[in-house]
Formats: structure tokens, C-alpha cells, sequence
């Protein structure tokens, strides 16, 4: 239904953003999955997160980060080649890179690998 983004996070750094989905969003949003975060611990919040239906009233992740263990995780469910294709598809992709190329790539959520295998199964 929409798309509920944390503008102000510093991944967004390259691809400046409303705090709803805008045009740029539709063909990268057409190209992505949302992981499931129902049973995710509440503190942990997306990056960016789907809006679902009322209906569900899912728990919805596009873009979520974590650390875990001595490491730092970012995912996105997004049909990457697909979303290369456009301008705004190519230039988030960078905002990405960047980001965690970045000394600002510090997530807050510290996750376990449990966690982790929960929300692929």
C-alpha cells in the first residue's frame, strides 16, 4: 500500500527521499520482496518498511540493518539487475554501496544468527 522510510537515516545519503514512497520508488518497489518481521524482536525496526493491507497488518521490511556477531548487515530485497536498469534503480544501488562503505554504517540492532535464519525460512 506504501512504503513508511526513515528519510533521515544516512543511507539515504545519495538518494534523497520523502518519508512515503515518491515516484523514484516505483520501479525499485516493483522489483522487491518484503521479509516478514512479525516474530522479530519490536526494537528492531526497518530502514524502510511496506506498508501491508489492514487486513495482515504485517510487519513489513524492504530495507532493515543489523549487526551481527563482529559484523554489520544490510538487507534489501531487491531484484538487483532488474532495478539496474533505471536511473533511480542504478542510483539507489549506490546510495547503498556508499553506505556501507561508509564510517556511518553502524547499526543500532544488534541481531543473532537465530534471528537472522527466521526471517529467510
Amino acid at each position: 500500500m506504501g512504503l513508511l522510510i526513515d528519510n533521515s537515516h544516512p543511507v539515504f545519503h545519495e538518494f534523497p527521499t520523502e518519508e512515503y514512497s515518491t515516484y523514484p520508488w516505483w520501479n525499485i518497489v516493483q522489483h522487491s520482496k518484503s521479509i516478514i518481521m512479525d516474530e522479530a524482536d519490536r526494537s528492531w525496526n526497518p530502514v524502510v518498511q511496506t506498508i501491508d493491507n489492514f487486513e495482515r497488518n504485517h510487519k513489513l521490511s524492504f530495507l532493515m540493518e543489523c549487526s551481527v556477531g563482529a559484523g554489520n548487515l544490510l538487507v534489501c530485497a531487491l531484484d538487483t539487475d532488474k532495478v539496474s536498469d533505471t536511473p533511480e534503480g542504478r542510483q539507489f544501488l549506490s546510495s547503498l554501496a556508499g553506505y556501507m562503505k561508509s564510517a556511518a554504517f553502524k547499526p543500532q540492532y544488534k541481531a543473532t544468527v537465530n534471528e537472522l535464519l527466521e526471517l529467510i525460512k
